[in-house]
């Protein structure tokens, strides 16, 4: 049989990020549809980072109709994540599971909570089940052609990746090796250094222009304040230039990136 797939996120009060997991999954049931064609669901899509797909909309599925991704958060959710992928597993009576991380960072909910879930799900389901985890979204390098194709918007400017990061200091390995290959310096939100501190630094190093790129995935309170942030700076230092980037998830060719990891 074919596996069932899920999306793992961290989950957040913030209601778009819901609606944006949720919209997430079917466009990736679209891309992965394409990639093992059952229906149709891609016009003149061609697989390359340069085109990318070219999403229609599904026609009208009877009521039983399960899309082939599904969605599921560690946190922000009634139910705990094992609760949620025993539910899935029964809803769509699979027996193979392949669960794709959507986190950018190996911190704790990579190496500590997704790991007991998983495990706490398996142990009740049994041999119904196979599980396949993949490995966390950030451990993979496509997310530099993303980040780097927002760079080239801006080709003079000083890049900061803005990333959250984590408590454990293996936890920031990957936005700091994302930096390294963009050349950009790297920032985050609840660690030091900040923002307004990388900033201020490139600007006493003679940055005219600087282009902030958000390690988010979604839209949601923190970009909100990442943004008012960002207008305070410029209102700050008006002889600067300041660009901000979108979320990953904002790139059009995201959801095709992510059906091409779960299709390997």
């Amino acid at each position: 049989m074919n596996p069932a797939y899920l999306l793992v996120a961290h989950g957040s009060r913030d209601p778009r990020s819901q609606v944006a997991l949720t919209r997430l999954g079917y466009q990736v049931s679209q891309c992965l549809e394409s990639l093992s064609p059952v229906r149709p669901v891609l016009s003149g899509y061609k697989p390359t980072m340069e085109t990318g797909p070219t999403l229609t909309l599904l026609p009208p599925q009877p009521p039983d109709y399960a899309y082939p991704v599904q969605t599921a958060t560690l946190e922000g959710h009634p139910q705990p994540l094992h609760q949620q992928i025993m539910a899935l597993v029964q809803a769509l009576n699979c027996t193979t599971l392949r669960l794709l991380p959507l986190f950018l960072q190996a911190g704790v909910h990579v190496q500590e909570d997704l790991p007991r879930e998983i495990a706490l799900a398996q142990a009740a389901l049994g041999s119904v089940c196979d599980f396949d985890c993949l490995p966390y979204l950030g451990h993979d390098t496509f997310l530099e052609s993303l980040l780097r194709q927002a760079g080239e918007r801006y080709p003079q400017a000083q890049p900061i990746l803005l990333a959250h990061g984590s408590r454990r200091a293996d936890g920031n390995l990957a936005p700091q090796q994302r930096a390294q290959a963009l050349q950009a310096k790297v920032a985050y939100w609840s660690l030091a250094p900040n923002l307004t501190t990388v900033v201020e630094a490139s600007i006493q190093n003679g940055s005219e222009e600087v282009l902030i790129l958000p390690y988010f995935l979604f839209s949601g309170g923190i970009t909100d304040q990442l943004a008012s942030q960002v207008a305070h700076l410029q209102h700050q230092y008006p002889q600067v230039r300041f660009h901000l980037g979108n979320p990953l998830a904002h790139h059009p060719h995201f959801a095709f990136l992510l059906a091409q990891l779960l299709h390997l």
